[in-house]
């Protein structure tokens, strides 16, 4: 019996995080894996089916990584039936569904789920599934990553860190590279190191409102680290606006019992609904205002974008206070 499995099912939307996990169970073994990346979204060439079923001159182990495999069509997948039936100690083949998953569940197709060879992988539990990151995982993430280096968060610098990350496998990789050059020798990681992380469009703008009604030591990071995109030339403050007025529509949706009508995952629905709920229409209604003049300033030259940032911030707070 082999101690490894005949073939892997990667389901999971982030490249990064798919080829983390293909890179490490590939250093765990004694075999020196060549990588043979394919892409389904273009036509299979004949070395694609050669690398299944050729073992090199020299007898090297290859490792064929399929990617984005959820487009390839039903006569394919039955193509490869033959090919995976036997195992083949120096060829480790990888299929990666990459789709985004739907209400909790892995995109797996429906053509791939009636083949023989799914459903022995399911059998062997030949098939590794993930969502992706969310603010919960990506704590234990960091956890791990600060143990792997042998570093240490400090005070609220993992709350920080998990709440002004991003989210995809590439960004974070590419943030805590910058925090690692930052660091040097020093294990420690005190809040004030987060400064170094990129502010994108993608920033998690309810993470930014919970940062505003702990006030203290959270808004002073994000106050800092808006200035230092500013201060770089990055213009990422009007892409954040328009993020704000669309968490504050969907929270002002929530807090008039119109949940229907926000899609969420149940946990953070619960959590959004919390603070909708606490606030109220009243003030739910005045950060739209808020963040509408913040926009309106920009665009007519009256302010500055980092005066329109900070003029906004001093407002939201005074109006978390009251």
């Amino acid at each position: 019996m082999a101690d490894r499995p005949g073939f892997l099912f990667c389901v999971c939307p982030d490249a990064e995080l798919i080829r983390g996990h293909i890179r490490g169970l590939l250093e765990k073994r004694s075999e020196n894996w060549r990588i043979k990346t394919f892409w389904a979204d273009e036509e299979l060439p004949d070395s694609f089916w050669e690398a299944l079923s050729l073992t090199g001159i020299l007898g090297d182990s290859a490792a064929v990584i399929l990617r984005r495999a959820e487009r390839l069509q039903a006569a394919t997948w039955r193509k490869l039936s033959p090919v995976l039936c036997r195992f083949k100690p120096n060829i480790w083949p990888f299929f990666c569904i990459e789709s985004q998953w739907s209400k909790g569940d892995p995109p797996i197709p429906a053509v791939l789920k009636k083949q023989k060879f799914f459903q022995l992988a399911e059998q062997k539990s030949w098939i590794w599934k993930s969502s992706g990151f969310n603010r919960q995982s990506l704590k234990g993430h960091l956890q791990r990553w600060a143990e792997s280096q042998g570093r240490l968060f400090t005070g609220q610098s993992l709350a920080l860190a998990t709440e002004i990350l991003p989210l995809d496998g590439a960004g974070l990789k590419n943030e805590l590279q910058k925090i690692e050059l930052l660091l040097g020798d020093r294990q420690q990681i005190q809040p004030e190191d987060l400064s170094v992380v990129s502010l994108q469009a993608d920033m998690d703008s309810f993470a930014f409102l919970q940062a505003l009604q702990s006030k203290g030591q959270k808004i002073a990071l994000w106050k800092k680290i808006i200035r230092n995109q500013l201060d770089s030339g990055q213009d990422m403050v009007l892409p954040f606006l328009g993020l704000m007025l669309w968490e504050s529509r969907q929270l002002w949706q929530l807090a008039a019992g119109d949940s229907g009508k926000v899609r969420l995952p149940a946990r953070i629905k619960e959590t959004k609904t919390r603070m909708a709920r606490k606030l109220g229409q009243r003030k739910l209604a005045e950060i739209w205002t808020h963040v509408l003049e913040a926009e309106t300033g920009i665009k007519s030259g009256q302010f500055s974008a980092g005066q329109a940032m900070e003029i906004l911030i001093s407002k939201l707070m005074l109006l978390f206070e009251t």
